[in-house]
């Protein structure tokens, strides 16, 4: 593992030294296979697929098949769709069936997920499924889910009204905005993954109005303000930004700052006054 580090380092896992490591993901170390079937994602090596996928259908160790899904979402591939519509129900791994939810509503074939994500958040017994499965609902952005997000959303599980909020949000429903504010009395746990949260960032984008950082983690300053101003927040425009603005982010994770800076002014040009856009730009400066 330490030569494959090595190689993968120093740029040189490529062509047959590749080839040659790949098939590892069939190794008889469990750590061996859970660190290639993560690595292959990274490696964007789309002659994976076939050997990720069926590492996914028999791998015994959970962690294994979790980061083989997560190879196969990075690699967007649709070939592996049926058996993660089943596995995202069936599979005995909480962590399988998270990630299982987020690749229906991220890679799309010709079947429409929504049905079958509405189910999970419904019907999983685990709540970090179910929250990941209203953040899906919220990706698809297709109003039909809007009545499978408000019966989610009386859950008494902050995170999943966490998810919720946003997925209300993303569909441009000012009450989405309403339930983030409301889930401030309880703090947000950064710690954890499908937790990492921060709401005031969350109010921030969709409002496109910023508090003082003095009071900005305070419940009642902003329900202060959003009771003055919830009737002229243009939460269309600011949730097409916030979404644009997340997709940048993403795509500029290893660029420089000369060209992030040049992109997300791009954006700013696209929309004008958008606080969040204007926060990095200014950040980025300050580097």
């Amino acid at each position: 593992m330490e030569c494959i580090h090595y190689f993968f380092t120093n740029g040189t896992l490529t062509g047959p030294r590749l080839q040659v490591i790949v098939p590892l993901v069939h190794a008889q170390d469990a750590e061996v296979r859970l660190m290639i079937a993560d690595d292959l994602g990274l490696w964007g090596d789309a002659s994976a697929e076939s050997l990720l996928t069926n590492v996914l259908a028999t791998d015994t160790m959970p962690g294994v098949r979790r980061f083989a899904l997560r190879s196969l979402l990075e690699l967007k591939s649709t070939r592996v769709l049926p058996l993660v519509r089943r596995l995202v129900l069936d599979d005995p791994s909480e962590d399988v069936r998270r990630i299982a939810v987020r690749y229906l509503s991220r890679v799309r074939d010709n079947m429409d997920p929504r049905g079958l994500i509405e189910k999970v958040v419904k019907t999983d017994a685990r709540p970090a499924v179910r929250t990941a499965a209203a953040d899906g609902l919220g990706y698809l952005k297709d109003p039909l889910a809007l009545k499978a997000l408000r019966t989610a959303g009386k859950s008494s599980d902050v995170y999943l009204q966490r998810a919720v909020g946003k997925a209300l949000a993303d569909l441009y429903q000012v009450e989405g905005i309403q339930m983030l504010i409301k889930t401030m009395s309880f703090p947000s746990i950064d710690a954890f993954y499908n937790y990492d949260r921060n709401v005031p960032n969350y109010i921030m984008a969709y409002t496109n109005h910023d508090l003082p950082d003095s009071v900005r983690y305070d419940q009642n300053q902003w329900q202060k303000w959003f009771n003055r101003n919830k009737k002229k927040i243009d939460l269309k425009t600011n949730a097409e930004a916030f979404q644009k603005f997340t997709a940048l982010t993403d795509m500029l994770k290893d660029s420089t700052t000369e060209a992030q800076l040049r992109e997300y002014n791009a954006l700013l040009h696209q929309y004008p006054g958008q606080k969040i856009i204007i926060n990095r730009i200014a950040a980025l400066k300050d580097q």
